[in-house]
């Protein structure tokens, strides 16, 4: 009786070991990357920097990081191809996302502006969505704009939530120095803080 009394307690035991080891919540929910421009559209441009090969940079990242985390991951690109917005929003559209996220650079002719801002363009679906990512976005220790509304064709077309930040501004010689630095820190922590946000938005 004791070894049948053990045996069960193993399996019991056994079994919930396997439930603690499973992926977090996230592992039902697919999302939507968008790395912004591409192609013959670079973005802002600053010194050596091009927008499209940062937003690519940490869209990689951030794919990385989701499916990690147990997501299932759609990409707009992967390369340095030319999309415009409403070929995104049918990636995103077609794939059944549950929210998408596009990962762009805000520029000025003033150097020393810094800031991180969330757009949406849908009030009843991408609002509450572009709060809880930009929200994440305060932990890159520069001022947080909040989020305003952007007539964005891709944000309009697409049909799940979705917010397009305006991570950090490329033209800032602050982010320049951090995004040039060789050690690609800061590419990595707004990847880190926009999977904070989409965990934030899945309560994962």
């Amino acid at each position: 009786m004791k070894v049948r009394a053990l045996a069960a307690l193993f399996t019991v035991f056994c079994s919930l070991s396997f439930v603690w080891a499973l992926p977090a919540q996230a592992a039902s929910h697919i999302v939507c990357v968008d790395a912004g421009h591409g192609g013959t559209d670079p973005g802002a441009v600053y010194k050596s920097l091009e927008e499209k090969n940062v937003t690519l940079d940490i869209a990689m990242r951030l794919q990385t990081l989701l499916q990690n985390a147990g997501y299932t991951v759609v990409m707009t690109r992967t390369g340095d191809t030319t999309l415009d917005n409403s070929q995104r929003a049918a990636i995103c559209n077609n794939a059944h996302a549950e929210v998408l996220t596009s990962i762009h650079l805000n520029a000025s002719t003033n150097h020393t502006v810094d800031y991180t801002l969330g757009l949406y363009g849908k009030i009843s679906k991408d609002q509450a969505f572009a709060t809880k990512v930009n929200t994440a976005m305060s932990g890159l220790g520069i001022a947080n704009n909040g989020i305003s509304r952007f007539a964005d064709g891709m944000l309009l077309k697409a049909v799940m939530p979705a917010t397009l930040a305006e991570t950090v501004f490329l033209s800032s010689d602050y982010e320049y120095g951090l995004l040039t630095n060789g050690t690609e820190n800061r590419q990595q922590q707004i990847a880190q803080l926009l999977l904070q946000g989409i965990n934030s938005w899945f309560g994962v």
